[in-house]
Formats: C-alpha cells, sequence, structure tokens
C-alpha cells in the first residue's frame, strides 16, 4: 500500500506545473529534515504496537478514505472542467483546490522511510540523515514526476492511471485486515427488507436522473433550431 500510495502521489504530480512541483518537494524536505527528532524517539516495538492497536489501525483507514475521495474527486472534476462550456468560480476554486493537494498518506509514508533510514544506518547522526534525506526528496520528486510523464505522456492516460490506482488503493483499505480479523464483520443472514428499500431507491434516483438528462438533451437540441 506504501508503494501505491508513492505511485498515486507521483501520478498527481504530473499535473502540476514547475513551481506546484517544487514547493511539493520542499515541503516534503523540510517534513522530513523537521521531524527527525521524534523519528529518532521511537522504536521498533512501539512501531509494532501502534500496528496492532485496531483502535489506530481504524483511524488510518479514515484518513485513507478522505484522501482517495479527495483524489477520485480531482479526476472527476478535471473532466468535467475539460468538457463543460462555461466554468464557475466555484467550480474553478474547487478544482485548483483539488489539484493543488498533494495528499496527506504520502506524509505518513514519508515518516516511515525516515524512521526505516535511522534503524537502516546505525552510528550515524540522526540530523545529518533527517536532512540528507529531504535534500534527496527534494530532487527525487521532481524527476520521477518528469520521469514519469515522459514515460506515459498521454494526460487523458494518466489521469485514468490515478483514477484506478485510487480505486485499487481504497479497495485495499477496505479489506485490510487488523489482527487477522476484516475491519467489517460479516453476516450470514440477509435483509430482505433493507436490501429492498435500497433496490428501490437505486431505481428511483435512477429513473430521476435519466429523466433529466433527457430534459437536457431536448434543450440542447432545441436552442440551435430557435437560432
Amino acid at each position: 500500500m506504501m508503494l501505491l500510495t508513492v505511485g498515486c502521489f507521483l501520478l498527481k504530480q504530473t499535473f502540476m506545473g514547475v513551481r506546484q512541483i517544487l514547493v511539493t518537494a520542499v515541503v516534503a524536505m523540510l517534513f522530513v529534515a523537521l521531524t527527525w527528532p521524534f523519528a529518532v524517539t521511537q522504536s521498533k516495538t512501539e512501531i509494532a504496537a501502534w500496528l496492532a492497536d485496531s483502535r489506530l489501525m481504524l483511524d488510518v483507514a479514515v484518513l485513507l478514505s478522505v484522501d482517495i475521495a479527495l483524489e477520485i474527486a480531482f479526476c472527476v472534476t478535471d473532466v468535467d472542467v475539460r468538457t463543460s462550456r462555461k466554468v464557475g468560480i466555484k467550480k474553478r476554486m474547487w478544482f485548483r483546490f483539488l489539484r493543488y493537494f498533494p495528499g496527506l498518506l504520502i506524509f505518513p509514508v514519508f515518516f516511515a522511510l525516515l524512521v526505516w533510514v535511522i534503524f537502516a544506518l546505525p552510528g550515524v547522526d540522526f540530523a545529518v540523515i533527517g536532512w540528507s534525506l529531504g535534500v534527496a526528496l527534494l530532487f527525487v520528486i521532481p524527476l520521477l514526476t518528469y520521469l514519469l510523464r515522459l514515460v506515459v505522456p498521454e494526460e487523458d492516460l494518466r489521469l485514468e492511471l490515478l483514477y484506478l490506482c485510487n480505486l485499487l488503493l481504497g479497495g485495499l483499505g477496505v479489506i485490510a485486515t487488523v489482527n487477522g480479523t476484516t475491519a467489517v464483520r460479516g453476516v450470514s443472514q440477509v435483509n430482505y427488507a433493507a436490501l429492498g428499500a435500497m433496490a428501490l431507491l437505486v431505481l428511483v434516483f435512477g429513473c430521476v436522473g435519466f429523466v433529466a438528462w433527457r430534459i437536457r438533451q431536448r434543450r440542447h437540441v432545441a436552442r440551435p433550431r430557435r437560432g
């Protein structure tokens, strides 16, 4: 999941400009360089205790859901902005926020990388490790971003990959296990009343959406005739 999170982060960066990529890289550098005093206080047993804490893992799952929802909203809004003839101010501001939002889960990944490097290099000054890793991220993030642009030059394909990767990441987060048990308990009995109500809601709102789409299509067809 960490590698998939990094992949989604880099895919998102391919839609940024040069300044935005540099700002994100600087923020990542400062985050890693300034959190090393907290990273050195962690131990392997404490990290294992965190991973074994079911409540903490469920909180991480909520954070994961929020992050994925914002990334998927960016993909959908990007397509909407491209295909719409007129884009309102609110939609444009919302799209800018989604576009420049780097993601939430990438920072825990950077912190985990910092902790791993500290444990892998015993005897080295912690401040040197933190700042060295931060400077490395300052150059690696733009380099990997432009390399990904070179490998996948089609922007539409990158947007689709970002969408699919976030769906996959969300699926992994939903089925992630905590201490060998799934976060959502299964049931052996089917609630037919709830199932019927859900099917009825889907049918009703589907019909409403279809009727609204037909009305909109007729309006678009009727406008050229009036002219």
